[in-house]
């Protein structure tokens, strides 16, 4: 029986019968062995090895470099790739005509997808997901953020208990209820003459740090009310407030260095002494006489008047 030579290894000329005219008998192998061979080359070649080509030729040619090598710009469309390695990118893109979906372990639900949802880039999760970025011990070296927007609370809660913003401004903005039950803002900056709360909305009231003259500034309106003093500077840390200083009950309550408390200027301090500012001299019916001078003395509902011998 006749062994082709195609496909593994090519025919000679030599290998096959050779008769001339008139002179050898002609036998079956004249004719069977060549055929066999043609058999062999048709059924390693398959049916319309062309395809939609002209020729094989022109098939080829789609894919397949002169010298041998394949094309750089090929676009195959594939119903279903499944790779036993790793997929190698050697150019910089990797394109879809619709969503590009990334699964693993064998995940048909939950996975996550690149795709323009809205006119808008973005990474997400399949419908009802729960996917995060990074593990435990596996860090994000940086990354870059104009924005970062949330249907619901965004929660920081790191291992270490510190939130570190490095050579950044903070500023927390919202419309919660402050003080004076309006849109608020609080600001951290750097160190400037700056805002650390504004109240109501305006741009000019709340509490002020006055880094120039290291002091701490409430204003309304852009008007100073309360300064507190505490640095270096000052040996004694003070406060002062520019429209008088009340202690009291809300609705009762005392201010000091108030004409409606006494005629005279003259506060009242309190520490080392007291200087207490009535709105006459002292009372008694015969004031001019010694031990008949007095001064009243409210305590709780009772007043008491006090004598005293009339020096000053």
């Amino acid at each position: 029986m006749y062994t082709t030579f195609y496909p593994t290894n090519i025919v000679s000329r030599t290998a096959l019968p050779v008769y001339i005219d008139d002179v050898d008998d002609v036998e079956a192998n004249v004719v069977n062995d060549p055929i066999s061979e043609l058999v062999a080359t048709q059924a390693e070649l398959g049916t319309l090895p062309s395809g939609s080509a002209a020729d094989l030729t022109a098939r080829l040619t789609v894919s397949i470099n002169d010298d041998g090598t394949l094309k750089a710009t090929l676009s195959p469309t594939f119903v279903d790739l499944t790779l036993s390695g790793d997929l190698a990118v050697n150019g910089s893109d990797i394109t879809s005509t619709g969503v590009i979906n990334l699964k693993s372990n064998n995940q048909s639900t939950d996975f996550l997808t690149v795709g323009f949802p809205d006119g808008e880039w973005a990474v997400y999760p399949s419908v009802d997901s729960s996917f995060r970025f990074g593990i435990s011990g596996k860090v994000w070296a940086e990354g870059w953020f104009d924005s970062i927007n949330s249907d619901g609370n965004i929660s920081l809660n790191p291992s270490g208990n510190n939130v570190i913003l490095d050579n950044a401004h903070l500023q927390i903005q919202g419309t919660y209820d402050l003080l004076f039950k309006g849109a608020g803002t609080i600001t951290h900056e750097a160190e400037s003459d700056h805002y650390l709360e504004l109240f109501g909305a305006l741009a000019t009231t709340g509490w002020y740090w006055d880094h120039t003259n290291t002091r701490l500034v409430y204003k309304q309106a852009g008007s100073t009310l309360i300064q507190l003093y505490a640095d270096a500077v000052e040996v004694t840390p003070y406060i002062l407030a520019y429209a008088g200083l009340m202690i009291g009950s809300y609705s009762n309550d005392k201010r000091f260095d108030d004409a409606s408390n006494g005629s005279g200027s003259t506060p009242m301090y309190i520490g080392n002494h007291i200087v207490a500012v009535s709105d006459a001299g002292t009372g008694g019916a015969d004031s001019a006489g010694a031990g008949k001078q007095y001064v009243e003395l409210k305590i709780g509902a009772n007043t008491y008047k006090v004598l005293h011998d009339g020096t000053v």
